[in-house]
């Protein structure tokens, strides 16, 4: 016989609780052999019990999820943590995966991928919802094209990109570059039709997200 997969679940929510409990029973693969309903509760019976996999809320009343992650793969390093949450917050994603967490996956998945989740959790990959995964895809996507627009500028409209996300005039910007104010009137025209944009503000906010994500600028 196979042996079953125990699982473990951790949510403040008792309605939410009872609703994946009433799920995953219906999977003779699983066994739910705990609950809790904060972090003190969890660390207790976790450790007690240790449990193949333990499907964790990132949002507890006595202490972050992610930090509870940190103490269970401490505690109980065999066993496999999947976030259960409603946020695809990048934050609590990056900080979940870095704490040790193997999974992280939205509430609003359908039954049988969450059992996909746990049986390949379980098996030892790492597992992550697809429409996080999408959305992470897109940004990457949003990113390269970000980049090439950006690195189509020379290296005085750089230099003015940055400038004008400082909130600078024409005429300080000017000042600053030794330049003749119809010069950089010009330098932003050519800046803004480069960057496919249509207006100043919005060359402020592209140079803000790009210094943000490449973590370079100018240069």
């Amino acid at each position: 016989m196979q042996k079953k997969i125990t699982v473990m679940l951790v949510d403040d929510h008792e309605m939410v609780r009872m609703g994946l409990r009433s799920l995953l029973t219906m999977y003779s693969q699983i066994e739910i052999i705990a609950e809790a309903g904060n972090a003190a509760q969890c660390m207790t019976l976790a450790v007690q019990m240790k449990p193949d996999v333990i499907l964790l809320d990132i949002r507890l009343p006595d202490k972050s999820g992610v930090e509870v992650c940190r103490m269970l793969k401490q505690q109980i390093p065999a066993s496999r943590i999947i976030m259960l949450t409603s946020y695809d917050d990048e934050k609590f994603i990056r900080e979940a995966f870095l704490h040790g967490a193997n999974g992280y996956i939205l509430k609003e998945i359908r039954g049988q991928n969450l059992i996909k989740s746990i049986e390949s959790v379980y098996e030892g990959k790492t597992m992550l919802d697809p429409k996080i995964a999408d959305k992470a895809f897109h940004k990457i996507k949003e990113s390269k094209r970000e980049e090439t627009l950006y690195n189509c500028l020379t290296a005085i409209e750089k230099q003015i990109l940055f400038h004008i996300s400082e909130g600078l005039k024409n005429r300080e910007i000017a000042e600053k570059l030794g330049l003749k104010e119809k010069t950089v009137r010009n330098y932003v025209s050519q800046i803004l039709e480069k960057l496919d944009l249509h207006k100043r503000a919005e060359a402020a906010t592209f140079a803000v997200r790009y210094q943000r994500d490449h973590l370079s600028f100018p240069g």
